[in-house]
């Protein structure tokens, strides 16, 4: 069997000289390793190879000085070198290496089978004292440093030509990093956002500084992840702080919370956080975490005022269902009387004749009853008052049941509050006290109207003293206007009753449809006024009418 042959391999990669190995002892070889010129010649010399294969480009002694030495080495000169590289590659690289005296020219990457083709080759070769030998043309230490100086300018120009192109494109990178960051950088502030990071388990920050900037505070204040929690609210410091645990523990793909953090004047903003892991250690732990906040005050603020307001329609809606309500209930009642009113005109006047036949024979009645028959003029008296309140019921369903007809002139107030009185006289046990009726100018109203109004007002006051008590009638006027205060200080109006009081058909008394002020606010809002009523349970009750006075009083 055939000896092995050793080849040496010469090569300042590790991962050059393990494939070259690999290569060589594959195919029957033995093979010895250096990383450079100089380790290359003290392994020859102590025991020379059958063949030497050696890169261009290695620290100290390169593979052109190793050539030379090797060439020039009486013990090493004859066998065989042959040169792989991929630094030195040009024409006139080989050129040189083989006027050094290397047997072969390899430019790497070479095909493994024609790799060791060209081994067996030179070997062969070798063996049968053919190789061919290289004529010296290098004689003088002078000529070799020449050739070997161009070599190394040759790949220097390659190299800086290479360079060149790589800082071209490094400058390209940069630029381009430089506008992408810079659209990064405006997307961010458009959106209201930035960045930070955090890396674990130090908890160590880094940030953008917009997101101090959102908050008022100087960036030295925060060096660590609790420097920015401690600022949270504390409603949402639990759910932050599970949010991350969720996220580092593998419960949550991202960690994702929004939260309310202090600024530096004590008020609060919102923010949404958002982030996730980025790099983990060689245990497969986080290591760093990198996310984005946006603030959010606004959005938030726009929820709550649309809770707020949708609250507020569901009360809206709720109070004019109330109102609908009210109004349906209204108009019903409304169409009720508009029946009953036109039933009072249809029936008024038939009821008015009987009821005046009744009155003429009350008067002939009473002048032919003698005077010592007191039974039937009490009787006589009874049928009378009777006549007199359905004569009024009949009034006041006509004057309520069709719209007001005015009849305005000036009227003086003082006349107007005597003649009420008049036809309205208190009864035995009850005072009347009238003030300011001289004071007061005159009003352009319909007088029978508003005497109508105070007679009902009046009668009203009258029956809350049922135990006797005092009326008072006070008169004054400010620039535009006349006030007249009918006050008792009766029974008093309790305040669910305060509601309902000129509702039409609403009373209290046991007598009485509870038409009188419906009809009283009825004739006075017909005249430009209003009426209005103060009361308290078991002192008594104010009713004020108020009435514009005649712009050219005389």
């Amino acid at each position: 069997m055939a000896e092995k042959k050793n080849i040496l391999i010469v090569d300042d990669n590790e991962q050059n000289l393990y494939l070259l190995q690999v290569l060589l002892e594959g195919n029957g070889y033995r093979s010895l390793q250096a990383k450079s010129g100089n380790e290359a010649l003290e392994i020859a010399i102590a025991n020379p190879p059958d063949l030497v294969i050696s890169d261009i480009l290695m620290p100290g002694m390169d593979g052109f000085a190793l050539c030379r030495q090797w060439k020039s080495n009486e013990i090493l000169k004859s066998i065989p070198f042959i040169f792989y590289t991929a630094t030195y590659t040009d024409l006139k690289d080989e050129e040189f290496s083989l006027s050094l005296g290397a047997a072969r020219f390899i430019r790497k990457p070479a095909e493994p089978s024609r790799f060791i083709e060209i081994i067996r080759d030179v070997l062969e070769e070798y063996q049968r004292g053919v190789l061919v030998k290289s004529v010296d043309n290098l004689n003088g230490e002078e000529v070799f440093l020449k050739k070997y100086n161009e070599a190394l300018i040759r790949k220097m120009e390659d190299k800086l030509l290479e360079l060149e192109k790589t800082n071209q494109k490094l400058s390209e990178m940069v630029q381009t990093s430089k506008e992408l960051t810079y659209r990064i950088e405006a997307g961010l502030r458009a959106g209201n956002l930035a960045w930070w990071e955090m890396q674990l388990p130090s908890g160590r920050v880094s940030f953008d500084k917009r997101k101090v900037d959102l908050i008022g505070f100087p960036p030295e204040m925060f060096q660590t992840y609790e420097d920015f929690t401690r600022l949270l609210h504390p409603d949402d410091y639990p759910k932050a702080m599970q949010a991350m645990r969720d996220h580092l523990e593998g419960r949550a793909e991202t960690y994702e919370v929004e939260y309310r953090i202090k600024t530096v004047s004590g008020s609060y903003k919102w923010f949404r956080d958002v982030g996730a892991i980025t790099e983990k250690d060689e245990k497969n732990e986080a290591a760093r975490v990198i996310g984005i906040v946006e603030d959010i005050t606004k959005r938030k603020e726009a929820e709550l005022e649309l809770e707020k307001y949708s609250n507020h329609l569901e009360e809206l809606v709720a109070e004019r269902s109330r109102e609908l309500e009210k109004a349906h209930k209204e108009l019903l009642a409304k169409e009720k009387l508009a029946t009953l009113g036109q039933l009072a005109g249809s029936v008024g006047h038939e009821l008015r004749n009987p009821l005046g036949v009744i009155s003429n024979a009350i008067y002939i009645l009473k002048s032919s009853v003698s005077g010592e028959n007191e039974k039937t003029k009490e009787y006589i008296d009874l049928i009378s008052s009777q006549v007199k309140r359905s004569n009024k019921i009949i009034t006041d369903l006509l004057n309520f049941a069709k719209e007001p007809m005015l009849d305005k002139s000036k009227t003086s107030v003082a006349e107007l509050i005597k003649a009420s009185l008049e036809q309205c006289p208190p009864p035995e046990n009850v005072q009347v006290e009238v003030t300011g009726i001289d004071e007061i100018g005159k009003i352009n109203v319909d007088q029978n109207q508003i005497m109508q109004a105070v007679i009902n007002i009046l009668g009203n006051a009258y029956q809350a003293l049922p135990q006797g008590g005092r009326v008072k009638i006070n008169c004054t006027q400010s620039k535009k206007e006349a006030h007249i205060s009918i006050a008792d200080n009766g029974t008093g109006i309790s305040a669910s009753d305060k509601r309902k009081l000129f509702t039409p058909l609403f009373t209290t008394k046991a007598r009485g449809i509870g038409l009188g002020l419906a009809v009283s606010k009825k004739f006075i809002e017909a005249n430009g006024g209003k009426i209005k009523v103060a009361s308290t349970p078991g002192k008594g009750s104010t009713f004020t009418i108020i009435l514009p006075l005649s712009l050219n009083d005389e």
